[in-house]
């Protein structure tokens, strides 16, 4: 299911960039609200992650941005979460 809300539990995981990560989602999640089909993943530089989120496919409308900078390359820390 496109944009289906992830289960808010500490044993949710989903898998990001190869990476295992545990979700944090509900009513506070940063895609509250967002139904979307399609994830265009870009990575400007070694510690900048940006994700945009479409409807309509990839040539659809823009319905956010999520912006994750690390604080190393190393991507084991994260600094700031964003969304615009």
């Amino acid at each position: 299911m496109a944009g289906s809300p992830i289960p808010n539990s500490s044993d949710a995981k989903v898998r990001v960039g190869g990476k295992t990560v545990t979700t944090v989602a509900g009513s506070g999640s940063i895609l509250s609200g967002i139904v979307y089909d399609a994830i265009d993943i870009d990575y400007p530089n070694s510690t900048t992650e940006v994700y945009e989120y479409y409807s309509g496919g990839l040539a659809g409308d823009l319905l956010a941005t999520v912006t994750i900078t690390y604080v190393s390359a190393a991507k084991k820390d994260i600094l700031t979460v964003v969304r615009t």
